[in-house]
């Protein structure tokens, strides 16, 4: 098992710009764990404007892990699932959607989005 690679996700990105976006590069929002991966995307497409709801201070955060969250304030826990909620809505209100089948978050994001979307 690999985890899909940020060239992946451009890659991607580059066929739903044809194909939806006649071409026009739109703003893309990264839904995200490891929030050390905006510096990649950054670096791989700096003419890009990727947005996303990682803060300059979680730059390093690679993952998350369910058992950090015993360690957790209350204002962790609520500025995590504020993140979290934002995103899915984001995902699941979005005009095109990228995001790989062995998460769950994508499983909640699919059931959330239209069926009618084919996207």
């Amino acid at each position: 098992f690999e985890f899909v690679t940020a060239n992946q996700y451009i890659t991607a990105a580059e066929k739903a710009i044809v194909n939806q976006f006649n071409g026009h590069v739109p703003i893309i929002f990264v839904a995200t764990d490891d929030c050390s991966i905006m510096d990649e995307f950054h670096t791989l497409r700096p003419n890009w404007t990727f947005v996303s709801e990682c803060s300059s201070d979680q730059k390093q955060i690679d993952g998350f892990r369910l058992t950090d969250m015993s360690q957790w304030t209350h204002d962790d826990t609520d500025t995590h699932f504020h993140k979290f909620f934002v995103e899915l809505f984001a995902m699941a209100a979005a005009k095109y959607f990228i995001g790989v089948i062995y998460t769950n978050v994508t499983w909640w994001v699919l059931f959330m989005r239209s069926s009618s979307e084919g996207n």
